[in-house]
């Protein structure tokens, strides 16, 4: 055979080499990682992309942003590096862009954006990631919109306070997009920090099963003027979605029904600090229903329900330093197993329907331990409410109330007043509570204004309770007699009168003098005669609250 060339030999060689697998050097523009990217530019086929150094963005290049992905299965991996702005209005820092199809599978991460409308956009995406990311000084940090299982994780959205045409100050924000008003379902926010967003730190918008956890949220909302708009989370017209095991502070959170039914929200296992969380907004077309605040702990703030919140269960939480439940005017609450400390109200539903307050525990309430006002069809039962001024408080002032109010199955303790009946103008039921080491047992107030039909003290029914220990068992001040039999006065002899020269009063229906050695009765408006119908009582004590 006729010897080839030097140089033919040379590149067969070459080509020998290449075909066995081992490249000599890789392609222009790339690495053994990925392509190098060192420019903004439209990334359209799939892969991984590294960012080979820092980015300043030009809104006078006209591109839609910095870096725009529009390929499923890529990843941006900024390596540290920051995209910055040379004009505050940039449309965006990273967008990922399904346009004619939705992507899939894209990950951005290790990345700062800084200057840009929007530092990371998504919008017709699904199962895809942003993660270790800062989002800082833009118009809005991250924004989801039109898509599905998106995951934001590991990252820091803080500080986005630059202005824009279509919305500014959000930190995270989840909705439909404004062409296509689809929703974003399905997005999880994780181990992220949210902070100092002038807006909302995140914003949940007509979008369902998103989950928000482990994350802080902080100081964000600066520029709203309402403080019931609530610059740390509102999710508005968005059923199913959850916070969970968040550090949220001097930030509120608000779940909010406009238009469409908000329902099934979960805020479970919170930490929060000064902050409160909403229920329902007062001029909603709609209702904010099912939502459960269970397990968490307040220090501070607390829980406040609006109309038109409806079936809302609050259970299992820790409030203390000021913290409170409240109600008004949402139906259907059950407020059961949470300790309160140290508030003022410790726990309150006002002109509602349908309310369950059990199993709480309260203690130095400075006001009032638990309240229920003008509420139809309410049971306070099963409750522990210590040191309180006013243990339990049942006001119903209006004539026109259904239903029933029930007190039923508390320990009352070491209080001012243990059980304050206010101005009842509809029935009130009073039974088998253990009322120990008060000043006044249970107090009976006179309406403030007359009625047709029975009123104050007619209305009222106290029977089957343990009055042990307190000054005065049963206080009625209003000129109408109370009844009251079937009670256990801290004495088998019965209860005995206040220190009074008409004493012993005799009961007002059987003419049985109140000379025992329990707790006392009041005296009515006939010298001698009480107007607390005590005879027949309880010569045992007969309740065990297990509270």
């Amino acid at each position: 055979m006729k010897a080839l060339p030097a140089v033919t030999a040379t590149v067969l060689l070459a080509l020998s080499v290449v075909a066995g697998g081992i490249p000599a050097f890789a392609a222009s523009g790339s690495t053994a990682a990925g392509t190098a990217v060192d420019s903004c530019t439209v990334i359209d086929e799939p892969g991984r992309y590294e960012l080979a150094s820092n980015l300043t963005s030009d809104q006078d290049s006209g591109g839609e942003a910095c870096l725009v992905v529009a390929s499923s299965d890529v990843t941006l991996d900024g390596n540290g590096h920051t995209i910055d702005a040379t004009d505050d209005d940039q449309t965006g820092g990273v967008v990922v862009v399904g346009r004619a199809e939705t992507l899939t599978n894209v990950t951005v991460t290790d990345l700062r954006v800084t200057g840009q409308t929007t530092g990371v956009s998504l919008r017709n995406v699904a199962d895809s990631r942003v993660a270790d990311v800062t989002a800082t000084h833009n118009a809005n940090g991250v924004w989801v919109r039109d898509s599905e299982n998106v995951t934001v994780a590991d990252s820091v959205v803080s500080r986005n306070d630059g202005r824009s045409a279509d919305g500014s100050g959000f930190g995270v924000r989840i909705s439909g997009d404004f062409e296509h008003p689809t929703a974003s379902d399905g997005t999880v926010v994780e181990n992220t920090t949210v902070v100092e967003n002038p807006y909302r730190g995140v914003a949940i918008e007509g979008s369902a099963d998103n989950v928000v956890r482990d994350s802080h949220i902080a100081g964000n909302g600066d520029w709203l003027d309402d403080p019931d708009q609530a610059g740390g989370v509102r999710i508005t017209n968005a059923p199913g979605n959850e916070l969970a095991g968040n550090v949220i502070e001097a930030n509120d959170v608000h779940v909010a029904a406009q238009v469409t039914e908000n329902a099934g929200t979960v805020v479970r296992g919170n930490e929060f600090r000064q902050a409160t969380v909403r229920v329902g907004n007062d001029d909603a077309q709609t209702t904010a229903t099912g939502t459960a605040v269970t397990g968490n702990a307040f220090a501070g703030g607390g829980v406040e329900l609006r109309s038109p919140a409806r079936d809302t269960t609050v259970a299992g939480n820790a409030f203390r330093d000021g913290g409170t439940v409240r109600v008004t005017d949402a139906n259907r609450t059950t407020v059961r197993n949470n300790t309160v400390v140290d508030a003022p109200v410790a726990i309150a539903v006002r002109s509602a329907t349908g309310a369950t307050v059990d199993g709480n525990a309260v203690r130095n309430a400075t006001d009032v331990g638990i309240e229920v006002t003008n509420v139809a069809n309410a049971s306070v039962t099963g409750n522990l409410v210590a040191e309180s001024q006013v243990g339990v408080a049942v006001h119903s002032w209006r004539s026109n109330l259904d239903g029933y109010r029930r007190v039923t199955g508390n320990l009352v303790v070491n209080g001012t007043t243990g059980i304050d009946v206010g101005s009842p103008l509809a029935p009130v039921t009073v039974r088998a509570n253990e009322v120990r080491a008060n000043e006044y047992g249970v107090v009976v107030d006179e309406p403030g204004q007359c009625v047709a039909g029975p009123e104050g003290a007619e209305l009222v029914a106290i029977h089957g309770n343990d009055f042990v220990g307190n000054g005065l068992g049963v206080d009625n001040r209003d000129p109408e007699t109370v009844n009251a039999t079937g009670n256990y006065w801290g004495s088998s002899d019965g209860p005995s009168s206040t220190d009074d020269e008409d004493a012993p009063f005799a009961d007002p229906e059987t003419g049985e003098p109140a000379d025992g050695s329990g707790d006392a009765v009041s005296e009515g408006v006939t010298a001698g005669v009480s107007n607390v119908h005590f005879d027949a009582w309880a010569s045992n004590e007969t309740v065990i609250v297990d509270a």
